[in-house]
């Protein structure tokens, strides 16, 4: 056994100790607001509180069979698609877009598929096994780059010669085994829930797993304007990722459209100041442009929040949170909106 491969496993075990020895673990039953799934890692708890419906989405009930004469729209994404304010569904993205859709007298059922921390490839594998049950007619894709392309770095898919491949070997399946594990444990433990309220996280039990192939790189540390290991590798996967997602639409008959959601700290100058970093050292233009090319040169629609988001003078981002507020809610579906009806009278 490797040096490092020794180390790593006396990490886990001494962990897996630490988590034993908490006496939660024995009592009282799991805080976790997620269930373990062997393709897509984790999901929802269905019915866990009045916002998450029995199929285990932040949404409310929809039947798989589509009405007559009504459309569809599925969105995938992270906690973007699924942040609640106000403790209501009502003034959220999805259920915003819905009713302007329909004020505007366009018959569509919003379905919001999003689930926090998901990459482009668990929202791939989303849309395959419970999308495209709901007969979508469209598809709207939330790309938040800041992480969107790091949580790409998970081994759930291999690319070989350019191919995607889903990962069979028998080492990611003792990944899955171990984060299966920690994530059961954790759900009970208080140390585990004591050290969520100072930065801990499931990206935390994903890391210990080896869920990932490498550490990835979040919030700014991706903008800086320098060469970053592995980075090159994880924008190649997602954009074969995107290409993926173009054919399974293409082959369903489905509009897919790519929605590029800006950072705070790309919005947010004080942000940027106070993030270990100067704003003249980070570039906040490289990946962007360079994923933008890659979708316009394969005929990949994409709805850009950026120049709108970046122009209003309102705060869009809850307070100490890298999320949209009611306003950046409303601008952001404001935005979608637009773009689909153009799309839609474009496209006749």
């Amino acid at each position: 056994m490797k040096k490092s491969q020794k180390k790593y496993w006396i990490l886990v075990i001494i962990i897996l100790i630490l988590f034993l020895i908490d006496q939660k673990f024995f009592l009282g039953e799991s805080k976790a607001r997620y269930n373990y799934d062997d393709s897509l890692l984790w999901i929802l708890k269905p019915n866990l509180d009045k916002n998450i419906n029995s199929k285990g989405f932040m949404d409310y009930e929809h039947e798989y069979e589509k009405l007559d004469h009504t459309k569809r729209i599925i969105l995938l994404g992270d906690s973007f698609m699924g942040t609640i304010i106000n403790s209501s569904l009502e003034n959220t993205y999805p259920r915003l877009l819905e009713k302007m859709l329909n004020e505007y007298n366009l018959d569509y059922e919003v379905i919001n598929l999003g689930v926090s921390g998901y990459g482009t490839d668990q929202e791939l594998l989303m849309l395959k096994k419970e999308g495209l049950k709901y007969n979508p007619d469209i598809v709207v894709l939330g790309f938040y780059m800041e992480n969107d392309i790091p949580d790409n770095s998970k081994k759930i898919f291999e690319v070989t010669e350019g191919e995607l491949v889903e990962n069979k070997k028998i080492g990611f399946k003792a990944n899955k085994l171990l984060f299966k594990i920690l994530s059961s444990v954790a759900g009970r433990s208080a140390t585990y829930n004591m050290f969520t309220k100072y930065g801990g996280s499931m990206t935390h039990i994903l890391i210990i797993s080896g869920i990932y192939s490498h550490i990835p790189y979040y919030g700014w540390k991706i903008f800086e304007d320098l060469e970053l290991k592995y980075l090159d590798d994880d924008v190649e996967k997602t954009k074969i990722l995107l290409k993926e997602f173009q054919q399974v639409c293409e082959e369903n008959n489905i509009s897919l459209y790519i929605l590029l959601i800006p950072s705070i700290l790309e919005i947010n100058n004080d942000i940027q100041t106070h993030n270990f970093t100067k704003p003249k050292d980070l570039n906040f233009e490289q990946i962007k442009n360079e994923i933008i090319t890659f979708l316009e040169e394969n005929n990949i629609r994409y709805i850009d929040l950026y120049r709108i988001f970046s122009e209003e003078k309102s705060r869009l981002y809850v307070k100490n949170n890298i999320h949209w507020n009611i306003k950046g809610q409303e601008i952001a579906a404001n935005i979608t909106f637009h773009f689909l009806k153009n799309s839609m009278y474009a496209d006749k």
